[in-house]
């Protein structure tokens, strides 16, 4: 990771006053939600490339993570019955605290427990979800990857080997690939796989820094949607 990246000074929110751009573009009391952002899924049945928002297909993306945000949300029926963009019944924005029914304390919720999905399924009926949002070199605004739940604990991981290492996820460049793989009941899915490939060079700290200081309550505070689950 000593490697410094010359690709990190064509990052568009270093040429350009982001904040003052983005507040001109909307009206006052406006604010960013989740249907603004381009969004990077998981391919489904083990696919092993990505289909990003320039409608390029890749099967490796880069970007610097700005934000790793765990999330829960709740749906009592199959997400593929909500219909497309049903709000939960349930969500948690701090993984801690539930808001609707059942609400209270996600640590305590039965939705919470393995094997609550039923259908003799192993998982949970509360979807936890870790909201990945990346810097991408050509755009002010970030893009949104919910990792599935399968990935929690590989994105977990991630961020806590750079904080051994006393490095920052926000201060590296994050290569993102894919794994294919099968669950117990044989079923190919795939799986995301993050990699720091390089330093942000420190003279364009400050302007990632500031850049991600002032979007980050407007990430986390974005109410959850039933498409960040399929």
């Amino acid at each position: 990771m000593a490697k410094e990246l010359a690709t990190i000074k064509e990052y568009a929110v270093i040429k350009s006053d982001a904040a003052q751009v983005l507040s001109e573009s909307l009206s006052e009391g406006e604010s960013l939600g989740f249907g603004d952002l381009a969004r990077i899924k998981t391919p489904a049945g083990g696919g092993k490339a990505w289909e990003l928002p320039s409608g390029d297909v890749s099967k490796a993306w880069e970007g610097v993570l700005l934000l790793r945000h765990p999330v829960r949300a709740y749906w009592p029926t199959s997400i593929d019955d909500t219909g497309g963009g049903e709000p939960p019944d349930c969500s948690s924005l701090d993984s801690v605290t539930g808001v609707g029914n059942p609400g209270g304390a996600c640590a305590e919720c039965p939705m919470n427990e393995w094997g609550s999905a039923g259908d003799g399924r192993r998982g949970k009926a509360c979807r936890q979800i870790t909201r990945l949002f990346f810097l991408l070199s050509d755009s002010l605004l970030p893009v949104l990857y919910p990792a599935p739940p399968s990935a929690f604990q590989l994105a977990k991981s991630y961020v806590v080997r750079l904080a051994a290492q006393g490095v920052p996820y926000h201060r590296v460049i994050t290569r993102v690939s894919l794994d294919a793989t099968t669950n117990q009941a044989g079923v190919a899915y795939s799986r995301p796989v993050l990699e720091a490939v390089g330093l942000i060079p420190e003279k364009e700290v400050p302007a990632i820094t500031e850049y991600r200081e002032g979007i980050l309550p407007v990430l986390s505070g974005m109410t959850l949607d039933a498409d960040e689950a399929i």
